[in-house]
């Protein structure tokens, strides 16, 4: 057994190992160790520093194999240790396993019956609570609003009650809405029927107006032009008629019986139709005389 004040019974002691550990380690690593331990605290005595120096060199050799020797016997009995401690340790995990195993099924069954009446009185409000929230759900509302594991019948069913007849209000609130939307809108397609009709009427009566006007101003401008037409020519007739004059006058008489006798004779183209004898008589005897003077007019002027 290694001392108390040794460097391997202190480094335990500082590492809080357990007094029991502590012997089994200095029974296995005591002696390698305590051996180690004297060669360490003095190994740096020897300093070689000449080829000479072969006793040191030699002392040198000693001690490392002592301390080769102390390392390996400490790892391989670290190794047998820690295998056995392994195998404890499986042993141990075994046996705590089979323990758990055996206990805990006992121990929720138990537990199982203790809380019966909890677990009885849990899976009931479980199924109120659904129950619950089916009811719940075709009003679209949130359930997390209501403390529904606390809240009695009564009070759900006043809820439910409240529920439904806000859904019913809404519901009829949203037809009405509807209802007057769809006579909104009728009434403003018949205005706008009636807007539209109003408008073509408009476009019909002005359309006839414009027409009307246009055929006025069209028969004006026309009429516009005759007068323009019959005033131009009448002018152009009255101007021709009073050149015509003009010249006459300013003609010697030998031209002016020749013109005279030329209208006379224009007059043959004039003698109307008559259906009596005596009338056609009389008119061959006008046509006959038309015809003398006329040459009489024409002969006579030669001589001028």
């Amino acid at each position: 057994m290694i001392e108390d004040n040794s460097k391997l019974s202190i480094f335990v002691r500082d590492n809080n190992i357990e007094v029991s550990d502590m012997q089994a380690i200095a029974k296995a690593f005591g002696a390698p160790f305590e051996e180690a331990g004297e060669i360490i605290a003095t190994h740096k005595n020897i300093e070689v520093t000449s080829a000479d120096q072969k006793a040191e060199m030699k002392v040198a050799r000693e001690q490392r194999l002592k301390l080769r020797t102390a390392r390996t016997t400490v790892e391989n009995k670290r190794k047998e240790l820690k295998a056995d401690y392994l195998k404890q340790g499986r042993a141990i995990d075994l046996v705590a396993k089979y323990v758990k195993e055996q206990i805990e099924p006992a121990e929720q069954y138990l537990q199982l019956q203790e809380d019966f009446v909890k677990i009885k009185e849990q899976a009931a409000a479980e199924k109120i609570k659904i129950e619950r929230l089916e009811q719940l759900a075709p009003y679209g509302t949130d359930p997390s609003l209501y403390n529904l594991d606390l809240m009695t019948d009564e009070q759900f069913n006043e809820l439910i009650k409240s529920l439904h007849q806000a859904k019913k209000d809404a519901e009829e609130k949203e037809a009405l809405e509807a209802e007057q939307i769809e006579e909104d809108r009728k009434a403003e397609e018949q205005r706008q029927r009636q807007r539209d009709e109003e408008n073509e009427k408009l476009r019909a009566e002005q359309a006839k107006n414009e027409a009307e006007l246009q055929a006025e101003r069209d028969k004006a401008q026309a009429l516009e032009r005759e007068i323009a037409d019959r005033e131009a020519s009448e002018k152009a007739e009255t101007d021709r008629k009073a050149d015509v004059e003009r010249r006459e006058l300013s003609a010697p008489d030998k031209e002016k019986l020749i013109v005279f006798a030329r209208k006379i004779r224009e007059l043959k183209d004039q003698i109307p139709a008559v259906k009596t004898a005596v009338a056609r008589e009389l008119l061959d005897t006008a046509e006959t005389a038309i015809k003398h003077a006329c040459l009489d007019l024409a002969e006579g002027a030669e001589t001028l």
